[in-house]
């Protein structure tokens, strides 16, 4: 998957917030595998997070 198909994902998947569980099941891949992609793309600044549990993360786009 392309970066900018991760973050086009965000269009498609309800909410303002997406878990990486939602991307992983939008792609068919694994949570490990979009939680990876995902901490890719907030380094280089092109997603957001949040952490809002022990071990749980809210990732988003800003428009």
């Amino acid at each position: 998957m392309s970066d900018s198909e991760i973050v086009d994902a965000f269009e498609e998947i309800e909410g303002p917030f997406a878990g990486a569980s939602e991307i992983a099941e939008f792609f068919g891949h694994t949570r490990q595998w979009a939680h990876q992609r995902l901490s890719e793309l907030h380094e280089d600044g092109t997603v957001n997070k949040k952490k809002t549990g022990k071990q749980s993360v809210v990732w988003w786009v800003e428009d």
